[in-house]
């Protein structure tokens, strides 16, 4: 017999592994405290909001709920609902839950917003570790997403679903960069799934589908037709059941639907200077600008053969962050979009990125806080401590040229940020042989 090595004998390493454990169960810590403070937090708040707080879109999820409940389609009775069916859906199922428990609708979606976001720290700290930020991961985003009152806001008191779309983008953004360092094409196709259902959602992550030509010659013609068919399969069956239900309907408040124009922005500049007809000339052309940054944008992403990390996320937040701003329709609670994947970007973001970043997370926060403060239609918390101050200060905010001209330092502020991040954009596609990103920390 051949007697066995000394090398076998001898007993394995278990340094390397009690490293990982420790890692892995610091991990799970942080991932834990970041879970249960965003969710207490939030949960706090909604238990002491009164309904009188609440944002205009509680009162129309409430409508909705009463139309589907009753057995009729809120896109033909209602005219309350602009995408496709699944908000519906959520709706239909809290209402039946409402019924049954005597839970208000606002307070069983409120819960559903704090389930999303604390979903969307969790995913948020896993994808910065993998970008490799250290034990700062948690950091960013305890203070970028779990204690901002932005983010709190947006769940307790505006009430709308947006946060669900920013957390599909930032797993789509997360697949890409795996995809993107040489996973197999299954990583690709959760990519395709996750844009997917944030288009059945609200149609928006459309503008993020350029990214899916990563690496596309690496796909054969197979896992490229079910990529398409898990991009646009679940909005396409969604939208026709609604649309045999009611065509003019459906054409009218989902494939026409525009956005409040004349509030913010190029929209609300163009309504300031020249009245509600220039709105309207500007809103027809905006499908055309949008088209072409799509073009442009698939164009740039398919003729690259590698994105590194910091270009693919920088991208997804691009492509959604110059629409609130430049699109022909806003609403404060399109941030709820790119929250998530603009906090990942600032963790790893250089310099001048960052920096105007940080400037848009501050004048972000600001203009928050003073619309959610007075302005009616969202809330106006401060109308629990002063009333009739709240009521005066807020009737003045209510104006097309008011709010546009309150929100001007956002403006400039998005401007800023997008003006940096195309030229670091520009400046990377001249560089060949991008490599990955690895941030520290």
């Amino acid at each position: 017999m051949i007697a066995p090595t000394a090398q076998a004998d001898a007993p394995a390493r278990e340094v390397p592994t009690r490293g990982v454990d420790r890692v892995l169960r610091g991990d799970a810590r942080r991932i834990a405290a970041l879970a249960g403070i965003t969710a207490a937090i939030r949960l706090a708040i909604d238990a002491v909001l009164p309904a009188r707080v609440l944002s205009e879109d509680f009162h129309i999820w409430d409508m909705v709920t009463g139309v589907l409940l009753r057995g009729e389609n809120p896109y033909a009775v209602s005219r309350l609902l602009f995408y496709p069916p699944l908000w519906m859906q959520v709706l239909f199922v809290l209402g039946k839950i409402s019924n049954r428990t005597h839970v208000s609708l606002a307070h069983l979606i409120q819960v559903v917003l704090t389930g999303i976001d604390v979903v969307i720290v969790i995913l948020a700290y896993l994808f910065m570790r993998a970008l490799g930020v250290g034990p700062r991961a948690f950091w960013f985003v305890l203070v970028g997403i779990a204690l901002n009152p932005i983010s709190i806001l947006l769940a307790c008191e505006h009430g709308n679903f947006d946060a669900l779309v920013g957390l599909l983008v930032l797993a789509t953004a997360f697949a890409l960069v795996a995809w993107s360092r040489g996973a197999a094409s299954s990583m690709w196709l959760i990519a395709c799934l996750t844009l997917g259902l944030g288009i059945l959602a609200k149609t928006v992550p459309l503008i993020v589908a350029p990214l899916l030509f990563i690496r596309w010659r690496e796909t054969d013609w197979a896992t490229r037709v079910v990529g398409v068919a898990l991009v646009v399969g679940p909005t396409l069956v969604g939208v026709s059941v609604l649309y045999v239900l009611s065509p003019q309907d459906v054409v009218a408040d989902i494939f026409q639907y525009r956005s409040a124009a004349g509030w913010f922005g190029v929209s609300g500049l163009v309504n300031i200077l020249g009245g509600a007809q220039a709105v309207r000339g500007y809103s027809s052309v905006y499908p055309l600008i949008a088209l072409a940054v799509v073009t442009a944008a698939t164009v740039a992403v398919a003729r690259r053969r590698a994105l590194s990390d910091l270009t693919i996320v920088l991208a997804a937040a691009l492509l959604l962050m110059w629409i609130p701003p430049l699109g022909s329709g806003y609403g404060p609670q399109y941030t709820g979009w790119f929250l998530p994947i603009a906090v990942v970007l600032f963790a790893i973001a250089p310099g001048k990125l960052r920096a105007s970043l940080a400037v848009f997370a501050v004048v972000a926060l600001l203009t928050y806080l003073v619309e959610y403060a007075f302005i009616p239609t969202q809330g106006a918390f401060l109308s629990l401590v002063a009333p009739h101050t709240t009521a005066s200060i807020g009737s003045r905010l209510s104006s097309p040229t008011a709010a546009t001209l309150l929100r001007l330092p956002l403006f400039f502020a998005y401007l800023g940020f997008l003006t940096i991040g195309v030229l670091m954009l520009l400046q990377s596609s001249r560089v060949k042989g991008a490599v990955l990103v690895k941030s520290g920390g």
